[in-house]
Parts: C-alpha cells; structure tokens; sequence
C-alpha cells in the first residue's frame, strides 16, 4: 500500500483565469514527472483529485500514463482548506492511492500521516512532483519512501 501525494502543476492566476488551468509548463511538467513514473512502473489503483480545474486537469495527465486500475474520482473535500483527518479515514488500506491537491492541504495531511498532527512543515512540495508514503509500522503512521521532482531527467 502506497500514498502518492501531487500537488497540482502549475496554473494560470487567478487574475488571469478565475478557472486557474494549468498554464502550457504545468502540461508540459506533469505530464514528464507522470512519463517518469510510469517508466519507473508506479502502481496506482485509484487518482482522487479537488473539484477544482488544475487538480482535475493534472489528475488526468497523470491517469492517461499510469492507468488507475478504479480511474478517477472528484472529492469535494481535497480544498485547499479542507479537513485533513476526515479525509485521511478515507484512505482505503491495500490499495495505492494517488491524491492529486492543494497547500495547505497536502501540506497538513503529510504531516499528519508522518507525525500524527497537523502542524508540521515536513518537506516542501513542488508542482507536479511526488510524494510517496508507506505505512511506517502497525501505529498507523506513515513515512516517506522516494520524492520524484519535476526537474528530474
């Protein structure tokens, strides 16, 4: 069972697009980082993504290269402000789950799968890289496995 954490590539402003879409190097650098993954034969059963625009879109980049076997699915609560522990009793165990999302949010829910709260600033995210987690041991904490970053060649 693995937890893979994406934050959302990069996207338009707000100014300039109240939809915010990911802007041609959020495609471009999602979709390379999804390209690595799937050389490296990441397994994904499932890609659960925010309702907003440049979550859904960096999701299903992700999904065209590394074919969750349950597809993808919207949940409403993956906002950027949205509750970290309901959505972590989410979490199906045995299944590998990537979470396509938001800072603050990825930033919360990593801290409180590693640490068990929420106010840890553990490690800082980059659009469209990753972020895997392992369960760490029968405590129901989690650790970092491998990072992979949108730089990576």
């Amino acid at each position: 069972m693995a937890i893979f954490l994406v934050q959302h590539g990069q996207a338009a402003s707000a100014e300039k697009d109240s939809q915010r879409p990911l802007t041609a190097l959020g495609i471009k650098e999602s979709s390379h980082v999804a390209s690595v993954a799937e050389y490296y034969m990441v397994i994904v059963d499932e890609i659960v993504h925010s309702d907003k625009l440049r979550a859904r879109q960096t999701a299903e980049i992700f999904a065209t290269k590394l074919k969750p076997a349950r597809g993808l699915r919207e949940d409403t609560s993956l906002s950027p402000e949205g509750n970290v522990e309901q959505f972590a009793a989410t979490l199906k165990q045995g299944e590998n789950t990537l979470v396509v999302g938001h800072m603050p949010f990825l930033q919360r829910l990593l801290s409180l799968l590693i640490t068990g709260n929420t106010s840890h600033e553990i490690m800082k995210f980059q659009n469209s890289g990753i972020i895997c987690l392992e369960p760490a041991s029968e405590s129901g904490r989690w650790q970092i496995k491998w990072t992979l970053s949108r730089h990576i060649s």
